[in-house]
């Protein structure tokens, strides 16, 4: 028979003479004809139109424009739960090696050409969301960008994960949360400086090894107002560079370019502003329990664009091809 005839699981005989059980039941009529053609799924052959589907993901995939975690859907919105189901088994493999793919590209890219890192600290009292809310974040600006939204690393120094090297288990995700995290405690001032500095992929130590910390997002969430953490790390300074204390509050500042403040019934966005070497307050969103999806979406949303525009500001350097000038 044809493909397409597979495909839509037709036969070209007669089945009465066929003698079908399920359970010890013989099976006939339009019963035994559906079950009959189901069988015909296994012997299915891939179609140009299947194959031509295949290609165009894999691109998508190798673009950054598909997650991981959207592979089976994509094949079940195209050819059904059946066959997409089936189709999808058969690719998988080659699927995610182009996922791998992507990600060990992205990692090449940042260790050449750096990054464009976005920090964000969140504040708030115990109980009134931050820790949900840094994850949220988190996985919103990595839907946006094209990773999976479990692709965060999170690195806590109270409860599960309790570690006092914030870096130990970092795998070049896309996103950083580092929760409850105290910055003076494990970097010295001008560790501070260069760890959070916005371009160049910087290698933090660990006990275990030394790595590539290549996240171009991170929130920080922390008890305690921003306010006294960079107070805080600023006492980490030298005496020389306290000398300038003006300058030392603005390399901790300008590090950290966004400040979100939660409570029970709102979120203040404020933004370092560097004429004013301070933060300034944006927008409040009140977050009442009426508060909806739709609202929570609009906060996202406007995160999301004020750490674009910051990202904008602080693009790492154009790198230029030498041979193209001798």
């Amino acid at each position: 028979t044809t493909t397409d005839a597979i495909n839509q699981r037709k036969y070209r005989y007669s089945i009465d003479e066929l003698y079908f059980y399920s359970g010890g039941r013989m099976i006939t009529g339009n019963e035994k004809r559906v079950a009959y053609t189901d069988r015909i799924v296994g012997k299915e052959i891939e179609s140009d139109r299947e194959s031509a589907f295949v290609t165009d993901l894999t691109l998508e995939i190798l673009r950054g424009h598909v997650l991981s975690k959207d592979l089976r859907s994509k094949f079940v919105d195209e050819f059904g739960e059946r066959r997409g189901s089936t189709l999808f088994m058969k690719e998988r493999k080659a699927l995610l090696t182009a996922v791998d793919q992507f990600k060990k590209e992205y990692i090449d890219k940042k260790r050449t050409q750096g990054r464009s890192l976005v920090t964000v600290y969140v504040d708030g009292d115990g109980g009134s969301g931050k820790t949900t809310l840094s994850k949220m974040l988190c996985q919103y600006e990595n839907k946006c960008n094209g990773f999976d939204t479990s692709e965060i690393f999170t690195s806590a120094t109270t409860g599960v994960g309790l570690t006092s090297d914030p870096f130990q288990k970092y795998n070049y995700e896309y996103s950083t949360h580092l929760d409850e995290f105290m910055p003076e405690q494990s970097l010295s001032f001008s560790d501070f400086n260069k760890t959070f500095e916005q371009n160049g992929v910087v290698d933090v130590a660990s006990r275990m090894n030394s790595k590539s910390w290549l996240s171009d997002f991170c929130v920080i969430s922390k008890s305690r107002p921003l306010t006294q953490t960079v107070a805080a790390i600023g006492q980490q300074a030298t005496d020389q560079e306290l000398l300038d204390p003006g300058n030392v509050k603005r390399q901790i500042q300008r590090r950290m370019p966004l400040n979100i403040t939660v409570t029970k019934m709102s979120y203040a966005i404020k933004r370092y502003d560097k004429k004013l070497n301070a933060y300034v307050e944006l927008k409040t969103f009140k977050r009442d329990s009426n508060f909806t999806e739709k609202e929570l979406k609009a906060f996202l949303e406007e995160v999301h664009e004020l750490i674009e525009e910051i990202r904008s500001e602080i693009a790492p350097p154009k790198f230029f091809n030498i041979d193209t000038f001798i």
